[in-house]
């Protein structure tokens, strides 16, 4: 769509991770009513919610004694039919809770006092009373309306219950008895294509209240995963103050399925810190965002805690925003990390000091940035390890025809009995990575690689434990010359299963 192009999404639609994730937190809100929106109700739209709830509670006053508390007469009958106690049952929860209660009290008074939006057509109709009389009445009471918590969320709770887009019962998620009880539950998840199909059966100008609303929440929830640093569709993006190819390797092979095809492993090698330089220039573009409302003010924090022994650790942290449950840490060690909003205040904000002083922060920052100059699996000091990544090897160039037999080699087998027995975390899975080669501080440009001699005699590519197929191509090494490309795409694969190695030579 036109819309989803301007968000900078390319030609995919709402129907991915982020359109779902956004929906998610898009009905989270709603079902919850709460008084953080990215909307605001349009007049149009709080009239049609007074009709809606003036028309219910005119029935309920009707039918109930007079001097009787009009919450009683919210109950629905015993033997009425299921879809009219379900209905009676939503707007009784939906008009006593605590955020609406006030709102209803008002309607009741409103129709008691002839002043409910059925009287004030009436009159109209009758002659008693003008359009623009009738409009200026009704103007007031909208604001007043709002003023009592009608706000988008509520709107659009009662508009979604029109077309059966309703909250799921706690209870549904916990039913798991038999395989119809599952299709039901998963009957009830609501996905983007099903939430736009119901939205087709409202009224034009409601349907595009939603999908706006919806495209706001997937405009930020893609801000958010930029300014996090994990945005991308299915690709992971390995980056940070400097990513270098410290050696390449090429390896033909000959076999049915893949003749005169390379397969590249280059050994990539990632400094995952940021520099004082490129954190400054992070917080002057984060700085600028409207900020308002947010539980976390983006800024430096600095904490002086007396544990940490070999330097003052500061944190940049950036706010997503007053609708996102998360924030992002910025480490002069470890780069960006995204992270839920009660741990970061808890582990970042409340026991440090915010700092304005940029020359301080810079003094801080440098210090830490240095001390970080080891290796990533070593500390040095408490909860802070290095910025350098050991090697990571990338699988690149014309690998469709072994991708098969690679991944039988490194992923765990079902009927091997040493390694069915893994925990799921334990098992790391080979993933789709890009790789920008070069640093934060200068263009990005073709790396210079190691020249590997080619090889003369056929070897098969294989592990340390066998366990690929017997018919697993051959592989020759061949040298590789040239410049590895600024930009490429590849598969990492993990390091923790298996030890790839060609021959007797391991792939390190």
């Amino acid at each position: 769509t036109g819309q989803s192009s301007g968000l900078g999404l390319g030609n995919f639609d709402f129907d991915n991770k982020y359109g779902n994730q956004a929906l998610k937190i898009m009905l989270k809100g709603i079902w919850n009513l709460s008084d953080n929106c990215l909307s605001e109700v349009e007049d149009r739209h709080v009239v049609d919610a007074i009709s809606i709830v003036d028309k219910h509670l005119c029935e309920v006053l009707n039918a109930i004694p007079a001097g009787t508390d009009w919450k009683a007469g919210l109950n629905p009958y015993d033997d009425d039919g299921e879809s009219i106690h379900t209905y009676y049952s939503f707007l009784k929860s939906f008009l006593t809770g605590t955020q609406l209660v006030a709102f209803a009290q008002k309607r009741v008074d409103a129709i008691k006092d002839g002043r409910g939006f059925h009287h004030l057509m009436q009159a109209v109709e009758n002659g008693e009373d003008t359009a623009e009389g009738m409009k200026a009445k009704l103007d007031a009471q909208i604001e007043d309306a709002k003023g009592a918590g009608l706000n988008f969320n509520a709107v659009a709770k009662l508009f979604l219950y029109d077309v059966g887009v309703v909250q799921p019962k706690a209870s549904s998620r916990r039913r798991r008895m038999s395989a119809d009880k599952d299709e039901k539950k998963s009957s009830m998840i609501i996905n983007v294509p099903k939430f736009l199909n119901r939205c087709l059966g409202m009224p034009l100008h409601r349907q595009s209240m939603l999908t706006n609303h919806l495209i706001k929440c997937l405009d930020k929830r893609v801000r958010d995963a930029k300014s996090a640093g994990d945005f991308d569709i299915g690709i992971q993006t390995l980056t940070g103050n400097n990513v270098s190819v410290k050696k390449t390797r090429a390896f033909n092979f000959r076999g049915s399925e893949a003749k005169d095809e390379s397969v590249l492993v280059h050994s990539v090698v990632i400094d995952r810190g940021m520099s004082s330089d490129a954190a400054l220039k992070v917080y002057g573009e984060a700085i600028q965002a409207d900020q308002r409302g947010s539980k976390i003010q983006t800024g430096f924090y600095i904490d002086g805690r007396a544990l940490f022994k070999q330097c003052t650790p500061v944190y940049l942290v950036l706010s997503l925003g007053r609708t996102s449950p998360n924030a992002v840490v910025v480490r002069p060690n470890d780069g960006r990390t995204c992270f839920n909003i009660d741990h970061v205040m808890s582990r970042f904000v409340q026991p440090s000091l915010r700092c304005d002083d940029m020359a301080k922060v810079r003094k801080a920052w440098d210090a830490e940035f240095a001390l970080a100059n080891i290796g990533s699996d070593e500390y040095y000091q408490k909860w802070s390890k290095g910025r350098h990544r050991k090697p990571t090897h990338i699988f690149g160039g014309k690998i469709v025809p072994v991708i098969n037999k690679l991944l039988a080699a490194t992923l765990p087998r079902l009927d091997d009995t040493h390694q069915v027995s893994l925990p799921t975390k334990d098992i790391i899975k080979p993933k789709i990575v890009r790789i920008e080669v070069g640093s934060v501080d200068e263009e990005p440009g073709g790396e210079s690689v190691e020249v590997v001699e080619c090889k003369n005699e056929a070897i098969p590519l294989v592990t340390n434990v066998d366990d690929i197929p017997d018919d697993c191509e051959r592989a020759y090494e061949v040298k590789f010359e040239g410049k590895v490309p600024k930009l490429f795409v590849g598969i990492e694969f993990p390091e923790k299963n298996m030890d790839w190695v060609i021959g007797s030579d391991e792939l390190t």
